[in-house]
């Protein structure tokens, strides 16, 4: 199975045993653009709510929660 990864808004196809040495050499698994992207849509809502989103979500989340008005409550596991 394939693994496809970025490196300057390029995509590169990389098999599983070699994914971790191109994670270390310059290679993301997002495009930039939308890495950016991320990164400012996560200071929007470190400055909304007060704190940071959750490292696991995803851009379309944390858009949707900043145009929802509503901060969620983390409710801890039983």
């Amino acid at each position: 199975m394939a693994t496809i990864l970025y490196k300057n808004g390029e995509p590169f196809r990389f098999d599983a045993k070699r994914v971790k040495y191109a994670l270390k050499n310059g290679y993301s698994a997002t495009p930039d653009r939308e890495r950016e992207d991320l990164a400012e849509l996560r200071e929007r809502y470190k400055a909304k709510f007060g704190r940071k989103p959750h490292h696991k979500m995803t851009l379309d989340t944390i858009l949707a929660r900043l145009e929802e008005n509503v901060e969620h409550e983390h409710v801890p596991r039983r």
